[in-house]
């Protein structure tokens, strides 16, 4: 058993597991993500986990090592078996991704270059867009303002020496 794992956590997943052949995909029976990734909550702390990275824990004895992802190899998300499953980089789980999912850095550069780059929507700014249609400068304008257009004007020098 795993340090940390309550006696009670592996009863508790594997009532929700619909355990199959060895060899044959385990089935999460539980909550799950809308990504299909099967969800675990631990009991020693309540904290959230998936139930996938709770099988390689449990069936291997040691904890996960920080920093290393959780492969199927079944390419199934629901899939809790073991044998199915297999430690990587975050790298190497990027590379192994089907071709239609983006993943951060390691995204396919070329799906991004086909964006085309949007420009501040106000006034024919020439200042890439940030958020709603704007760029920083008129974005926070419109924040603090509720204008974009709003022109701050630098401070009067009249006004500012009335303690003189």
């Amino acid at each position: 058993m795993v340090t940390g794992h309550m006696p009670n956590d592996y009863n508790r997943w594997a009532q929700k597991v619909d355990f199959a052949g060895p060899d044959d995909c385990w089935l999460w029976n539980g909550s799950r993500l809308p990504t299909g990734y099967g969800r675990f909550y631990y009991a020693r702390n309540r904290s959230g986990g998936y139930a996938h990275r709770f099988s390689i824990e449990h069936h291997t004895g040691n904890r996960i090592p920080e920093g290393l992802y959780t492969d199927h190899l079944c390419r199934n998300p629901p899939c809790v078996n073991p044998r199915h499953l297999e430690l990587v980089t975050p790298r190497e789980n990027c590379l192994r991704a089907p071709k239609h999912i983006v993943h951060g850095d390691f995204a396919d550069k070329t799906r991004n270059a086909q964006r085309p780059t949007t420009y501040c929507s106000y006034d024919e700014c020439d200042r890439r867009v940030i958020g709603r249609g704007l760029c920083d400068m008129h974005w926070k304008r419109w924040k603090r303002h509720g204008d974009p257009g709003v022109v701050l004007k630098p401070w009067d020098s009249r006004k500012s020496n009335r303690h003189e």
